[in-house]
This record gives structure tokens, sequence and C-alpha cells, in this order.
């Protein structure tokens, strides 16, 4: 009688991968997870303390938690922080801002922020603050800017983001940053309404090293931020704007934008974001060679535009449904949320039986980018939408997103995936943008565009 032999299994468990395989696995968890994840056993405590996964340090959630993470956790590591982010630090639920009890816990943030920056100040590089609606701790921000200054002096890098309920970019808190961290090479403002030009005078006046400035240029006349800017003179390597107080496209103004740039005599990337713009002023190939003949240094440029900076507004759907299908047009490259507060959405697709499907929303987009990343490969419709769209059930034709790099082999229209079946605007949409690639190609231009339609 044969014997039956029984497969082998071998019982596998992460703690059975070395050090460095861990260490990159750990990398990708934030910093209240890590001091879970130390408890569980000795190996792991051990991993934990590892200096290099406490590079970049991410402080955010209720403020209890918060201010006992920074006492525990990261003032003991504190030589080990080069990068800190605060990101959405709330409050107790229900009280007001003035509330003693609100007060009280919002002042011992702020006091277990400056023991902090005491501490990893003198080797801190890069700072990232992101505020959003629901938060108003930082209403009291002119305490932590005041520590900020006073410590972190070897400021290289400085990121402020957040949505028009947020308040803590005023003039006074960058003319704090301008004083203290005079070292600052890049500068990135991620407001909904961006700096004013009082803040652009201390920035020139103050960071003489700053090399990259990105800014929200919404609430700017182009005449008066042009005189602003120019006084970086030959610092600013790179800039990034958005949309302008009047259009690129009024009278003379084309010209002197790039006027402009060219007292920026060693500028050599540039970046312009019409996505929000409230005008029609679209840029042709005629205008950026107007740009590229003035600013002959630039090398690279990324264009941000939606189809309505060129034509008509399209349709926005309001009966709640979503048209079967939307403009015709298949996913290409990139699909990414569209939530003007930067936060994360869902990415909508449309199933065999003709239903529209909701996946990622509210989940950190990783879910949704995994859902994009397999429908690229697809003809399914794919809409990426944002929380406030998800909410009121509404969808507007602003949410579809692509984009196409110089290092892509095909054309910008192979890529969007435009045809003769398409609607002729559509078309000619994207003509413009062939155009614009073909002269920055001509030029030696390495060229990112970002649409949407």
């Amino acid at each position: 009688m044969s014997s039956v032999v029984k497969p082998q299994t071998t019982e596998w468990s992460l703690a059975d991968l070395n050090q460095d395989c861990l260490l990159l696995v750990l990398s990708f968890l934030c910093g209240p997870k890590l001091w879970s994840l130390s408890r569980l056993s000795r190996k792991f405590g051990v991993l934990v303390k590892d200096p290099c996964l406490w590079h970049h340090s991410v402080v955010s959630g209720p403020v209890l938690t918060a201010t006992n993470f920074v006492e525990k956790v990261l003032v003991p590591r504190a030589k080990d922080i080069h990068s800190l982010t605060f990101q959405d630090i709330r409050g107790l639920p229900l009280l007001p801002p003035d509330n003693d009890l609100q007060f009280h816990l919002t002042s011992t943030f702020f006091a277990s922020l400056d023991t902090l920056l005491q501490k990893c100040g003198p080797h801190l590089r890069s700072l990232v603050i992101h505020d959003s609606d629901d938060s108003f701790l930082f209403s009291l921000s002119h305490v932590l800017f005041a520590s900020i200054a006073q410590y972190a002096r070897g400021l290289k890098r400085v990121v402020l983001a957040g949505t028009e309920e947020t308040v803590y970019v005023e003039d006074s808190n960058v003319l704090l940053l301008t004083r203290g961290c005079a070292g600052v090479e890049e500068f990135v403002d991620g407001q909904s309404y961006g700096v004013t030009t009082e803040a652009l005078h201390y920035m020139a006046d103050g960071w003489k090293c700053l090399h990259s400035l990105s800014i929200n240029t919404e609430l700017q006349d182009l005449e008066t931020f042009i005189t602003t800017v120019s006084e970086f003179g030959p610092r600013l390597r790179s800039l990034a704007v958005t949309h302008f107080r009047d259009s690129l496209k009024d009278s003379c103004n084309i010209h002197l934008f790039a006027r402009g740039l060219s007292r920026l005599s060693k500028l050599e990337k540039l970046s312009v974001d019409l996505q929000m713009t409230r005008h029609r002023d679209g840029l042709y190939a005629s205008d950026w060679d107007i740009i590229f003949s003035t600013c002959p240094l630039i090398k690279e440029l990324e264009y941000v535009v939606p189809f309505e900076a060129y034509f008509e507004d399209e349709e926005v759907v309001s009966d709640g449904h979503l048209p079967l299908q939307p403009h015709g047009r298949r996913p290409s490259g990139e699909v990414r949320t569209a939530s003007e507060d930067g936060g994360s959405g869902g990415i909508l697709m449309r199933s065999e039986s003709g239903e529209w499907v909701e996946i990622g929303a509210g989940d950190g987009g990783a879910a949704a980018s995994a859902a994009a990343a397999a429908a690229a490969a697809t003809t399914t419709t794919v809409i990426a939408t944002s929380p406030a769209a998800t909410s009121s059930r509404r969808y507007s034709a602003t949410d579809f997103y692509g984009n196409w790099s110089s290092d892509d082999s095909r054309s910008v229209s192979a890529r969007a995936g435009v045809g003769e079946s398409d609607e002729k605007r559509h078309r000619e949409f994207f003509q413009i943008l062939e155009d614009i690639r073909a002269l920055c190609e001509e030029r030696e231009i390495k060229l990112v565009l970002k649409w949407s339609i």
C-alpha cells in the first residue's frame, strides 16, 4: 500500500526578512504607527529606533494625540529629524476656539513644539505646514513661526499649504521666517489665495539664497507681480505661478509677462498652472514662442491647463447622474483627484452593466490610485472626483485629468486617445497642445503637459 506524502508547508512572517528589507517596509509607515509597532516585539523595538526612519516626521491628528506623540516619541529622537510636517492638527470637537480647555490644549501643544524645535532645529532642513478648514489650531500660528525662526535657522525648504479658511500665512509670519531662516532655498505656497505682494517683498529682501519659488498668484495683478518678482533677479532658477487677477491674453499682457520673466536672468524652469483660471487665457504656441525668445535659458516647462481656458465652459451635469460617455474620452496617463483643497477624492469607474461605481473616496487616495492604474490599460471610462463632488453627487466636466511629458514616445493626441469621432473642439484643444509640444521639441525644452477636459 503506497503512502501519501503530504507537502511540507513553511510558516513565514514579516520578522523573517533581513534588517534592510524590514527597514524599507517600515519606512512607509507614519510615526504613530511606527511607535505602535515598536511594542510588537523586541526585534521591532530595536528596528524602530533606527535614525533613518525618523528623518521625515509627520505630526497630525487630534491635539491630545499630537501633543503626546511630540513629547513621548519625537522629542527623544529630535537629533534624527531632518524634515517636519504639521498636518491638520484638530482641537476637541464641538468646542469653540476660545473655550478655556481648548485654549489650554492648544497652548500645551505649541509648548511641546517649542521644546521639539529647540532640539531638532539646528539640523532641520525642511518644514511643511498643511492646515485644513476643520483645523483652527494654526490661528495661533505666530507662536509656532516664532519658534521656527528662533531655532530652525538652517531651513532650506518651506511648504505652506491650506485652504481659504486657513489664516497662518500672514505677512507677519512670512516676515518672521525671512528674518530668522535666511538660508531658505525653496518656497512653495499652496494656499488657496496665495501670499501677498508685501510677503513677496519680504522674501526677496530676506532670502538671498532662494532659487525656487512656487506661488499662487490668483489675487495679484500681472504688472504688480512682475515688478515684485523681478526683485529676485538672477537668484531664481525655478518659478511656478498660477493665473492672475487679469488675463494673460488681455492687450499686451503676454509681452509684459515675458519681459518680466526676462529680468530673472538665470530662470531655467517655468511652471504655469491655469487650472482654476477665471479667464479664457490659455496660451498658444505663438505665446510660448514670445516667452522662450525673451527667456532663452528656459529648459523646462510645465503647463497645466483646462479645456475652458480656450473654449466655452462644458455643460455641468446637475441632475445627479453622470453622462453615459463623458466627452467620448478614454483614460490616458495619470488619473488623479480634483479636490480643490488638496484632499483625496475617489475614482468613478463605469462597470460592464453600465453603472458608475466610486472607488477609493476618503481613503487617502491609495485605492483610487490603484483603480486608476488598472483602468489605464483598458477602455473603461474613468472620472476622478473630489470629496466635495462625491458628497453632493454632482459632477463637473473638469474632473478628468491627463498628462504628457517629453519622455513619452507618443504624441499628445495619441496619449489622450483623441480620434476623428471626438468632438471638434476637443480635437482643436489637443492640436493646440500638439503645437506647444512641437515648439518645445524644436527649442529642446523639456515639457510636461497636464490638462482637464
